[in-house]
């Protein structure tokens, strides 16, 4: 138990210290009970009403959403990256392979899916030591990277992969 709760820590601080933009002021709208919209472009709607919303706007996390319950919280969260204009999105996915490598995760492979009329590239992959595993789906529009993280234990991976693909599933970019 306390070596999840170090381990959720050490997580959340990781996430907070890499980072490739800060945006100062990410703008966070509801539409719905379910729904977050940010900056106008990018929705995404939690998995069930009985996942928690946490969002800090002044954040290049500013959307997280956790499904609280006994040991290590499924966690979904939405990071803004700086995309160069004229960098494809498989480029940019490739970009963010590469920050997720530095902070110790480990991509299978990448996959490209049309999601509600969007293009997004889908990773899957494992925390170094094989605890974590990862579900990832990459994003982009005017100039701007929407990363949709997806993580929990290794051994509760396929019992959550679900809500995480409907999370996912659920984006839709405007622009």
């Amino acid at each position: 138990m306390i070596k999840q709760k170090l381990w959720t820590i050490l997580f959340t601080l990781m996430v907070l210290m890499t980072s490739s933009l800060v945006f100062a002021n990410a703008d966070v709208q509801w539409l719905g009970k379910q729904t977050v919209v940010i900056n106008h472009i990018f929705e995404i709607t939690k998995p069930s009403p009985n996942w928690d919303t946490k969002i800090v706007a002044a954040s290049e996390t500013p959307v997280g959403f956790s499904l609280h319950k006994s040991g290590y919280n499924p966690t979904i969260l939405v990071r803004l990256q700086s995309s160069p204009q004229g960098q494809s999105l498989r480029e940019f996915a490739k970009s963010v392979q590469g920050d997720l490598s530095v902070r110790g995760v480990k991509i299978d492979n990448l996959v490209e899916k049309n999601i509600n009329n969007s293009n997004a590239i889908l990773m899957n992959g494992d925390e170094s030591g094989g605890n974590a595993k990862w579900l990832v789906g990459v994003f982009q529009s005017k100039g701007v990277g929407y990363v949709v993280e997806c993580m929990i234990w290794s051994q509760e991976f396929t019992r959550y992969v679900q809500d995480f693909m409907k999370a996912i599933d659920s984006v839709r970019v405007n622009g």
